[in-house]
Parts: C-alpha cells; structure tokens; sequence
C-alpha cells in the first residue's frame, strides 16, 4: 500500500513523541537525586563560583580559562544557565541533561534515517539510545553535562553538514557555515569530538559522492577546529593528576588491558547487569585472560566489517570509522586515570545501535510468517522493556553519594577510592564515625591519598578522638610537607586542642606554600583572639605580630598587638599600636579604653580623659570604663569625680570587690 502524502512526517511525529516519553519513563525517578559531592558535582556546579554571574566578568572567567583540567565553555554556560533559574536545586540540572539526552536521541533518530532510509531501523536505534542502561552515567550524572552537550552540537553539526552537501555541491554555503559553528560548539563542550572531522570527509566521499580533493578543501575548517580542540586539551589538562604513566607502567600492558575492555564494552551493549561508575583492574586480570583474546578477535572482526562491508559500501566503513574516531581520544593511546567507563561510549552508541536496527530489520524480513514475525516483535519488544527496567534500576544507583558508592564497593569491596568517597559522604552528612571506619580502612588499603588522610583527621576529630586527629595530621604533614590542607586541618585541630604554638606554625606553613589564602589571616586572628581570652598574652603577640608581618596595617593585626602589650604590662610598646588602632577605629570603646589605660599607666592624663570619656558615651553601660574614668581622676586628684565614676562602675557591676575597695580607700588614691 502506497503511503499518503504526509504519512511520513506524521510518522517520525509520533517517533519523536514515543522518544521523549521513553527519556521521561527512564529517567524521572533521577530527577529528585543529589548532587554528588564526592563524585565532580561539588568542582562543575556547587563550589564553582564561575557558573554563578553571566555578566562579562563571568562570562571572561568562563571563557579564559580551563575548568578542572578541562576548555568547556559551553558546558559552563549551560550550567550558569541552570543556576540562574534554580540555583544549587539539583533538580534543575538533571532536567535539564535529560532533555538534552531527548533531543539526542531524537537527533540520533534523524541522522540514522538519513543513512539507512530505513524509518524502522533509526527508530530502534534511538529508542536503544534513548533506553539503554549505559546511558545512565552521561545523563544521571550532572558532571557529565559535557558529554551530553557535546553530542548535541556534534549531531547537530553533521545534520547541517548533510543538508549542506544535499542542497548544494558549492565550495561553501550558509548550511556548511552553520555546520562548521555547530561543531565549534561541540569541540567547546567536550574535545572528544577532535577526531570526527574525519567523519565529514568520510561522508563527502561515500554518501555525497564527492572525490578527495573537493571533499577534503571544504573540510579544512573542521580539521583546524579539531586540531585546536585536541591541542587545546593537551594543554588544559598539563598538572591533572589523572595524566599518568602507561597503565602498569608499559604501553604493551595498557594495549592488553585495552583488548579485554573491549570485550566488555561489547558485552556490556548485549547484557548491561554489571555497570559500575568506576572500574578497577589489576595486572592479574589480564595474565591469561581469554577476554583479552576475545577483545583482539573483535577488532579482527571491525576490520572485516570495514573490508567486507556487508551492511553496504558507504554505512560498513563509516560505522567502524565513527567508532575509532569517537573512542580514540579515551584508548589510552595517551594515558590518563580511566581505562574503561560507560560514558565513552556515549557518543559511537549512536551507530553501534543503527546496526542493531537494521539487524532487526532484517530479522523480520527474513520471516514470512504473520506469526513468526509477531513472535520476533514480542521479542524484540521485551528486550526494550528489560532495557528500561535495568536503566531505571540503575539511574536509582546515581541517587545520592551513598547508593553510588555502596553499589561500587559490591563490585570492588577492597577499592580504596570507594571507600574514600564514600567516607567523604558520610562526614559531610556529619556520620562521622562510619566515615572514620570507611577512610581508615581505605588508608590501610592504600596510604598514599592525602584527602583520606585529611578527612580521617575530620572525622576523627568530630567524633571525639581530638588527639589522634592531631597525630593523623602530624604524620600526614611530615609525608606531604607542600600540602596546605593538611597544614590547615592540623593548625584547625591545635587550636581548638589551645596548642596554640602548634595551630600559629601549621598556619605559618599554610602562608609560606599559598600567601594568596585569606583564611591564613582569619585563623591567625582567631589564634590571637583565643590566647587573649585565656589571658595568654605572649602566645597572642606572637600571633598579632605574624599577622601583621604578612599584612601590614591589618586592623586584627593593631588591636591585638594593642591588648596584648598592655596585657604584658609593656605600655611604652604599646602605646603606637593603641594610637594606631584608634586612629583605624576611632568610635571602637575597646580601642579607645585600651589607648586610655596606656596613656594613664605612661602618666598622660590629659590625653586618656578624654578618650575614655568618648569610650562611655559609646558603650554607657560598660563598669570597666567608668572604673577607668575614676582611676584617671583618681590619678588626677579630682576625688569626688572619681567617686562618682566608680560608684557608675559598682552600679553596673555591683559584686565587685574591686570596685567597693577603691571607694573605700579613695582618700589614697594615688597614681
């Protein structure tokens, strides 16, 4: 039966709608997770103060420079976006990468059916797309927005790159200018579409029949691009500590672990059940592994799916080319942290399923029977229905810090950086002591991560072991000297111990590796502050003097140096810091009855009336600066004045025995 005019376009409406439903089905239970702060989302969105002003001071920090070892402006701005209409609501930020995952699907729709022109086959791939469990960690993990948005505009691009070479053969058009910005955008939300320029070429030679020369001269723009984009990322991530040596120190046993994580790639397309956000392995799992022959057998099998071409001339090579060009930038080629993880697969899934489709395509035709056709349909419909169970049983895992990590260590029970993280979440949900048996253990599995050391420090200090907090520490400073966290957590746990000699020199320590730390100043302050309550005045010079050393002029610095030389009974040395501070803070009474005490025991008397007078007029309800009235008119021989002010004082603090024996014995007043 020949199709009606019009039958089409209502037909990919409904694939279009039937793809959104599926995203909201999979995902609508992850819209009310957390962020996950030990897990990225505390360094993309919580802590990143970047995101929070799109103004041009905000959008020049966006765009200068590298975030977390990464050039993503575009994936800043769409988090800028989200904070100004949700601010740190995580709600707002997984909508907004499930829609993003809805469009890709939709565009993944569009640009299957422009390769295969088959309705069928696009429609299982992005429905497969849109459904399958390996998506989750892209789309339920709001640091992976860079991935998502990236396949948008990569999609993007090459729908408009398409559309360019079928309307017109020029050198160049609005469509190819349009398509050369979408890819721009993409290469500025994530660089791991370096590589695809390749693709373009790639589809000007098969598809739009074009020979080398006129498809390779337009392409130029996406080859420098990418280029740049590679180069660029090169650069951004110089100092990332996931830029390590070859896995197992070799290249040719990175290569073997490689073929086994092919494998699993593989077997994880066919039969998600064993997902993890972090996969752990060890020289012993590849020494005689089959899975690593199995991994070598599937790229014999690439190989021939490119020679062969058994799905046709263009599609075969095209599919193996998408696939190398969109995992070689995580092939470990180049080493970094991560061997294996499901969001690499995010991007080359898009024609990895088009196969799948028209696998099932074929399937069908192959039958002739109504029935067996059915039967084959039914099947393919409960394979889709599992995937959505499983993708929504695993979204479930990315709800919250805890069930993410608790879910890895089923996997990986000896994984010290689970249990790190997973004793990271529980002291900032003030379950400090799970959190100190996670990271011991996590220590005595692996003793050489500073942040396990500085949050069992927290830990152990929060749950009341105050003393071995300050050994953690101790220890953790003589093996990372150069570390100012763990000089900051030792000079935290110090000062509330009263060490304040130790706290002053960990924060001296703090200052020599980071003079930019403005909360050097603040905890030297409060050193100073503390000593000065307990009346120990020498320890609070020391820290007022520092203070001022590195701040000179430090208003803390002067007031502190002020009380605690009068409190040292050394009024000479006082005298210009008392001056000092009065003059910074002129109405403060503290200062100004600091200055009158200093002036009264120096004999300047008709300096200190009235600066204690202007003290009381601030603060009329304080007995100690009547009291310092009285003792200047005592000194000044005016006896009745005196009386009067100290009589204000016992008022106001009538238990004072001070205070009445000075009214007792006012007839010898004296200096």
């Amino acid at each position: 039966m020949t199709p009606k005019p019009g039958q089409p376009a209502y037909a990919d409406l409904v694939i279009v709608l039937a793809l959104l439903g599926l995203a909201g089905l999979c995902y609508a239970y992850a819209l009310d997770a957390e962020f996950l702060h030990s897990w990225d989302d505390n360094h993309y969105v919580t802590k990143n103060t970047r995101i929070r002003d799109l103004g041009p001071a905000g959008l020049w920090a966006m765009w200068s420079q590298p975030h977390y070892w990464h050039y993503i402006p575009m994936t800043l701005m769409s988090y800028a976006l989200d904070y100004r209409f949700w601010e740190l609501n995580p709600f707002g930020y997984r909508l907004t990468n499930l829609l993003l995952h809805a469009l890709n699907g939709i565009l993944a729709y569009l640009l299957c059916l422009r390769l295969q022109d088959s309705r069928a086959a696009a429609a299982i791939a992005a429905v497969l797309f849109i459904i399958h469990p390996l998506q989750v960690e892209s789309v339920a993990w709001i640091s992976e927005r860079k991935n998502v948005l990236s396949l948008t505009f990569f999609l993007l691009a090459f729908t408009a790159h398409i559309r360019s070479r079928q309307a017109q053969p020029a050198f160049w058009s609005w469509a190819q200018g349009l398509a050369q910005g979408l890819f721009l955008l993409a290469i500025l939300s994530k660089s791991i579409v370096a590589f695809t320029p390749l693709l373009f070429i790639a589809y000007d030679l098969s598809w739009a029949r074009r020979d080398f020369r006129s498809s390779l001269l337009p392409n130029l723009p996406y080859l420098v691009i990418g280029a740049g984009g590679a180069i660029g990322t090169i650069l951004a991530h110089q100092g990332n500590a996931n830029i390590v040596d070859y896995w197992g120190n070799s290249f040719w046993l990175t290569a073997t672990l490689m073929l086994r994580v092919t494998w699993e790639y593989l077997i994880s397309l066919i039969l998600p059940l064993h997902l993890d956000n972090l996969y752990i392995y060890t020289i012993d799992m590849i020494q005689g592994e089959v899975r690593v022959w199995a991994g070598a057998g599937i790229l014999i099998l690439v190989a021939l799916l490119a020679w062969r071409q058994p799905l046709g001339r263009p599609l075969s090579r095209f599919t193996v080319l998408w696939c190398i060009t969109l995992m070689l930038p995580v092939a470990n080629l180049f080493p970094f942290g991560f061997q294996r993880a499901d969001r690499y697969l995010y991007h080359p899934s898009v024609l990895l399923f088009l196969l799948t489709g028209i696998a099932a395509v074929c399937g069908y035709r192959h039958f002739s029977h109504t029935h067996t056709r059915a039967i084959w349909v039914g099947v393919i419909g409960l394979v889709m229905a599992a995937l959505v169970f499983l993708t929504v049983q695993r979204s479930t895992v990315w709800m919250t810090s805890e069930t993410l990590w608790k879910t890895h260590l089923q996997h990986n029970p000896q994984s010290p950086t689970g249990l790190l993280n997973l004793g990271v979440y529980y002291y900032n949900q003030k379950d400090y002591e799970n959190g100190y048996h996670q990271l011991s253990e996590s220590i005595r599995l692996n003793p050489h991560r500073r942040r396990a050391h500085y949050y069992l420090g927290r830990c152990a200090f929060e749950s009341g072991r105050r003393e071995e907090a300050l050994h953690i520490y101790h220890e953790a400073t003589q093996r990372w000297p150069q570390n100012r966290n763990l000089h900051n957590g030792f000079g935290y746990v110090a000062y509330q111990l009263k060490h304040y000699q130790a706290a002053l020199n960990a924060y001296r320590r703090v200052y020599a590796i980071n003079p930019e730390d403005r909360d050097v100043r603040l905890h030297i302050t409060n050193i100073g502050r503390a000593a000065l309550q307990d009346q120990n005045y020498s320890m609070a010079r020391q820290a007022f003097a520092y203070l001022q050393q590195i701040e000179s002029g430090h208003p803390d610095a002067t007031g502190g140096l002020c009380q605690s030389l009068v409190g040292l009974k050394q009024m000479s040395e006082a005298l210009p810091w008392c001056r000092q501070v009065v003059q910074s803070s002129p109405n403060d009474a503290r200062y100004l009855t600091q200055l009158a005490l200093v002036l009264l025991r120096l004999d300047q008397l008709d300096e200190a009336l009235p600066r204690v007078q202007r003290a009381i007029k601030r603060s009329p309800k304080w007995a100690f600066a009547y009291r310092l009235l009285g003792d200047i008119y005592c000194a000044m021989g005016n006896l009745p004045k005196a009386a009067s002010a100290y009589q204000k004082a016992l008022a106001l603090e009538p238990e004072s025995a001070a205070l009445q024996k000075r009214l007792q014995n006012l007839g010898a007043c004296q200096k």
